[in-house]
């Protein structure tokens, strides 16, 4: 895959909410939306910080695969091959913003549990997936750790396509 091969999946606004709670709020009225446990904690520590300024960011979804990579890979390789195409890792917000915004897609039922491309989180590393429970129809904004060798080939990763002259997680 090359930067020209990228194409742009979704055009999200983030920064339009002045706190994640009120962002979050958004997503508890969405009947089949459902966020797990650890990652309300994310949310009630307060370690999810929301962009001060609002911006339309682009994003583009890809398999691990596309990227090159044909055997478990470790999160900052991924990372940093996506940065040497032009994509960056997304603002934690992200995740939150595609489940509002997006509430009626489909994708969210037939694509392969998205990664979330982000900073990970705690002592874990953790970074957000979007999964599915197609029995009940329901979307679950969940967690999966970073630490190296979890990440399969035909997993799915969302990143924001760069608009400046910004770098991958290191």
């Amino acid at each position: 895959m090359e930067e020209k091969d990228i194409c742009v999946w979704k055009t999200i606004k983030i920064g339009n909410y002045d706190h994640v709670n009120r962002l979050i709020g958004s997503i508890y009225g969405i009947k089949k939306v459902k966020i797990e446990k650890i990652t309300e904690f994310e949310i009630e520590s307060d370690r999810i910080q929301i962009n001060k300024t609002e911006e339309y960011i682009d994003l583009v979804s890809l398999k691990i695969s596309d990227l090159g990579f044909d055997n478990l890979t470790d999160y900052k390789s991924i990372c940093n091959k996506a940065n040497e195409l032009g994509l960056n890792i997304c603002p934690a917000e992200v995740g939150f913003q595609l489940l509002s915004q997006y509430k009626d897609d489909d994708y969210f039922f037939y694509n392969n549990h998205p990664l979330i491309a982000m900073e990970p989180r705690g002592k874990y590393d953790l970074i957000f997936r979007i999964k599915t429970d197609e029995k009940k129809k329901e979307v679950l904004l969940t967690t999966k750790s970073a630490k190296p060798y979890y990440l399969y080939p035909n997993w799915s990763m969302i990143f924001c396509l760069r608009k400046n002259n910004t770098t991958a997680y290191t």
